[in-house]
């Protein structure tokens, strides 16, 4: 579905709910991964888990990966090319996975982001991509506001949600999600371009809603 689809009272109702969650839960440095909601299974196995990082491009970003219930399973960093890999022994009940970055250098601003980049790691077979951007980052506070929280339909729907009405220039990433797509050279110029307009709108309604009176440590 195209951003063309909603009226403009739905779209612009939308941006403002969600940039409202932004403000309240993805700038917020209180962590909530133990709203992630996993299944049950006892089976272990390992997987694959990689992604991108970035805002535009984050290199030696602190990396943090949860479980379902909340355990901190791994620590890491984002490569010279924004980019990590890390091979974990899994259970089917620490998926959804969640995954959250900070600090690092921004090849756009050569600063550090100025907020956290959340995304999830939804398959627990073989290989998963959760590429941490800000369409992850505000599908990942979309989701826990919705019914049985951060569930991995629900983190499936917000994507949905965020990518076609926050759409901010994705194209070729809308077929399978900018979250779970590998980011290449293909792509890769996309996924800056709308990252960075969507970072932007996200800081503008953070500093109007603060503005406003409302608090946000982002």
């Amino acid at each position: 579905m195209t951003s063309s689809t909603y009226p403009n009272w739905i779209r612009n109702t939308s941006v403002a709910a969600i940039s409202a969650i932004v403000l309240s839960g993805c700038l917020s440095e209180e962590s909530e991964e133990k709203s992630f909601n996993g299944g049950g299974g006892t089976s272990t196995s390992d997987v694959v888990l990689r992604g991108s990082v970035g805002d535009g491009p984050v290199v030696n970003a602190d990396i943090r990966v949860y479980g379902a219930s909340g355990t901190l399973m791994a620590e890491l960093q984002s490569d010279a090319n924004a980019s990590y890999n890390i091979t974990l022994s899994t259970v089917s009940s620490d998926f959804p996975l969640s995954l959250e970055a900070q600090n690092g250098t921004d090849l756009v601003t050569n600063l550090a982001p100025d907020f956290a980049l959340k995304g999830a790691a939804l398959s627990s077979g073989g290989e998963s991509i959760a590429n941490l951007s800000p369409f992850s980052t505000i599908a990942v506070a979309l989701a826990k506001k919705m019914s049985g929280g951060a569930t991995s339909n629900n983190l499936r729907s917000a994507e949905n949600t965020v990518a076609t009405i926050l759409n901010s220039g994705l194209d070729s990433l809308m077929a399978s999600g900018p979250s779970a797509t590998p980011i290449g050279a293909d792509n890769v110029t996309e996924m800056v371009k709308a990252s960075e307009t969507l970072s932007e709108l996200v800081r503008r309604s953070r500093d109007l809603l603060t503005a406003a009176g409302f608090s946000s440590s982002g």
